[in-house]
């Protein structure tokens, strides 16, 4: 044991020095290095080995002991082990059951008038987690019905999103329409409408990933018929927005002009850049880049500042499609604006003359002077430039 402990403070220390890395994963072991593992491995082995050796009557008296143990008394001694003194709690119970997988058994003994106040949320949300991960969608629905109409204190979002999410995954919507009925019924009057509109956004969320595009457009409706537009929603406004947005470029049953009237709409709101940008990027990254263009147009028109990230979205996604052209003019249309090129707009630029077939050798050079104006050049544009050379074959 003495010999494990310095083997581990060792190990421990190699770990720390390693974590602090910047790229750990990188980091190449050295042969004195991989001397050192084996010979820990080596010497661990045998420690062991003798350590089972010296321990055998040991062992046998603990064996002896734990095959007299009646279940009860396993369990209560298992309960013991980890939680401590107050081991029979009804929420070490209630956890003792599901991490035996017993889900039925674990949802009747909380939903137990006796025990419902007694679970902790935290146990609750890992009692949902492993009802969502073995896909229990009527332990699911139960216990949650039972929890909005007791108005019990675990209901959270997360709880909400974790249902919504398991309906999704299992293509199971249509039992989302019960849970909102029920959560108007019992908790509508309540002053606080986060859960509420949060409930909304996870439900629409859940049909769009589901191909239930009508079903989500219909609920958006009525969400805006009974919640108008204010500061503590605009949040869950934006978000649902954004997913039924971005649910036309990777479902084809939405139409694109439903998309872009969706788009006009939000952007009456004014909302940031950020939600504009985030738009763009999924755009581009799913092969939208004419839907990327007219997000960009329908900023323009709003009075909507784009800033710095979203001229570079925009510029990296045009390369990237060989629309060299156009990314040209978008570059001068940024340096005309109030916003000014920054360091990943000149790497952007150089990187994708260098993608070029025949790479234009004056304009990337051009760029870098420019950029030497502004900026100290780094190890990472010199290697863009440095790449353009050998791809133009200007050694």
């Amino acid at each position: 044991l003495s010999q494990f402990n310095n083997y581990f403070c060792l190990l421990t220390a190699m770990q720390n020095r390693e974590s602090r890395h910047p790229k750990p994963f990188q980091t190449k072991f050295t042969q004195p290095m991989k001397n050192f593992f084996q010979s820990v491995s080596t010497n661990l082995n045998q420690s062991f080995q003798n350590l089972t050796n010296q321990s055998g009557p040991l062992m046998d008296s603990i064996r002896h002991v734990t095959q007299t143990f009646t279940p009860e008394q396993a369990q209560a001694f298992q309960l013991k082990r980890v939680h401590g003194k107050n081991a029979e709690t009804p929420n070490n119970r209630f956890e003792a059951l599901f991490n035996a997988r017993k889900y039925q058994e674990a949802a009747d003994f909380f939903m137990a008038p006796e025990n419902m106040n007694e679970i902790k949320t935290y146990s609750f949300n890992s009692f949902i987690d492993r009802l969502f991960e073995d896909n229990l969608v009527d332990i699911f629905t139960q216990v949650l019905l039972y929890v909005i109409q007791k108005k019990l204190s675990v209901l959270t979002k997360y709880t909400m999103k974790k249902f919504f999410g398991l309906l999704a995954k299992i293509n199971q919507m249509k039992v989302g329409e019960k849970i909102l009925a029920d959560y108007l019924e019992h908790q509508g009057d309540k002053e606080s409408k986060e859960l509420l509109y949060r409930i909304h956004q996870y439900y629409i969320s859940g049909c769009i990933k589901t191909g239930e595009i009508d079903t989500a457009l219909t609920l958006f409706q009525k969400f805006k018929e009974l919640y108008a537009f204010a500061p503590d929603n605009d949040t869950v406004y934006y978000k649902i927005y954004e997913t039924l947005i971005k649910g036309h470029i990777f479902n084809d049953k939405i139409n694109i002009d439903k998309a872009k009237a969706l788009l006009e709409e939000v952007a009456h709101h004014k909302p940031n850049d950020v939600f504009f940008n985030k738009l763009i990027d999924y755009a581009a990254k799913h092969d939208d880049l004419s839907f990327a263009e007219y997000i960009f147009k329908v900023m323009v028109n709003n009075s909507i500042q784009p800033s710095i990230v979203t001229y570079n979205t925009l510029i990296d996604s045009y390369f990237k499609k060989n629309k060299y052209n156009q990314a040209w003019i978008l570059f001068e249309l940024l340096k005309k604006s109030d916003k000014k090129p920054d360091n990943f707009t000149y790497t952007t630029m150089i990187n994708g003359i260098k993608s070029m077939e025949r790479p234009d050798l004056n304009k990337a050079f051009s760029l870098f002077q420019e950029y030497k104006e502004i900026n100290r050049p780094d190890q990472i544009i010199y290697n863009c430039l440095l790449d353009a050379c050998i791809n133009a074959g200007n050694f």
